[in-house]
């Protein structure tokens, strides 16, 4: 490996920008809005489901929105990490 491989690295690596920073901030503002959104939406649909006899459509409304629930989640946590390896 030349001395020349570290620096090539080290431009690579940049810090964001200000602006950058700011759009992934939104973002994250965005997905966590969705994520309520989605939280009350689950609850209703809870509320929903009877206590015997499921019916399929209910069901498969509640195990769609806890997906979306699931992968929102996935990508605040990355967001978030990404936000704390640029400190």
């Amino acid at each position: 490996m030349d001395s020349h491989c570290g620096v090539v690295i080290e431009i690579v690596k940049r810090k964001k920008t200000s602006s950058e920073k700011e759009d992934d901030m939104n973002h994250l503002l965005e997905l966590e809005q969705r994520l309520r959104e989605l939280d009350a939406a689950i609850t209703e649909t809870r509320k929903r489901l009877p206590a015997h006899s499921v019916k399929p459509p209910v069901m498969m409304d509640l195990l769609a929105l806890e997906d979306q629930y699931d992968d929102l989640m996935k990508q605040i946590c990355e967001l978030k990490e990404k936000r704390n390896e640029g400190l």
